[in-house]
């Protein structure tokens, strides 16, 4: 893990990292990152409007419209929808 001064983790009480999971690269470059709270936070999200959307984002919904917050969120790139 790279420590960025200033960066997502400059706050006190947050830690971060990213992996390769290979869900959008297939050549060890990084396309998964986790964030990670020591305190519960407050959640916001961005959903598709698309009346048909898998069964993770159902859930994702359930916890940002919930009022006990979170202690992490894990951030991918290259699925949509799902």
């Amino acid at each position: 893990m790279e420590i960025i001064e200033g960066g997502v983790t400059a706050a006190k009480g947050f830690k971060a990292a990213g992996m390769a999971a290979g869900i959008k690269y297939k050549n060890g470059k990084k396309d998964m990152a986790m964030v990670f709270s020591e305190k519960p936070c407050v959640t916001a999200g961005t959903f598709t409007l698309n009346r048909v959307f898998a069964a993770p984002v159902k859930w994702d919904k359930s916890i940002v419209y919930s009022e006990e917050g979170a202690h992490a969120i894990v951030v991918n790139s290259g699925v949509a929808n799902a």
